[in-house]
């Protein structure tokens, strides 16, 4: 993976929004910053920052409703080394305890975090729980999910079904979801949820940046054909 990645993913379906992603690694870990926005109702604008350490398990993660005043406007979690998770009051979430991993309602930018903390080979099954996030509501469960490796770059998930969205009100129930990554674990489409609307292109940016080495040479070639080195 990169060192930097930013992504953005659109719903499947109304009502309409973007999610804003950058996913950025470093020696102790990786950052992540996403700005998720919807319409409908009064529609919602939400930010959330999230630190991991070097296995890809979260230190801690921090939400911000945007425009909406109060106290209630922000909201965190933490986790230790021995899997104790805490608020921001410092308030332990016993029914948490343990490395479980962590999902949220709203992106599939966890399911690369979760990808990238099992390592699956082609072929293998693997068994986690997740610190489900409900968002905007930030309503918080734990939850039993499945994820298999089915090729190269294809997964799929089964468990209770972490797609349903903050305006539905359908009951969560276990469902089976397929889906695509790209080269570094990325979602690239959620069939009937998220669309990859945008994405870095490094391939455009090596050749962009070729062309402008190749230019630059050229233009010192006509201004010293000899190639003269100056005295």
């Amino acid at each position: 993976m990169l060192a930097k990645r930013h992504v953005m993913w659109a719903p499947w379906t109304d009502p309409p929004g973007l999610e804003d992603v950058l996913l950025r690694l470093r020696d102790d870990g990786a950052f992540l910053s996403g700005l998720i926005l919807r319409g409908g109702g009064s529609g919602v604008r939400f930010r959330y920052v999230a630190e991991l350490d070097v296995r890809w398990r979260l230190r801690s993660i921090r939400f911000n409703r945007l425009g909406v005043p109060g106290r209630d406007s922000g909201w965190g979690l933490s986790v230790d080394e021995d899997g104790t998770w805490r608020n921001d009051s410092g308030v332990e979430h016993s029914f948490l305890a343990g490395r479980v991993g962590l999902d949220m309602t709203g992106t599939p930018i966890t399911k690369t975090l979760l990808l990238r903390k099992l390592d699956l080979a082609v072929g293998e099954s693997a068994e986690v729980d997740v610190a489900h996030i409900m968002v905007p509501g930030l309503k918080l469960e734990r939850r039993p999910q499945r994820y298999t490796r089915l090729g190269d770059r294809d997964y799929r998930v089964e468990g209770p079904d972490s797609t349903i969205s903050y305006n539905d009100d359908r009951p969560v129930e276990d469902a089976v979801h397929e889906f695509e990554v790209d080269e570094d674990g990325l979602v690239l489409d959620w069939p009937g949820h998220f669309r990859r609307v945008w994405t870095f292109d490094r391939e455009a940016a090596a050749r962009e940046a070729e062309q402008i080495i190749v230019k630059r040479h050229e233009k010192e070639e006509k201004a010293d054909p000899n190639g003269s080195i100056p005295g």
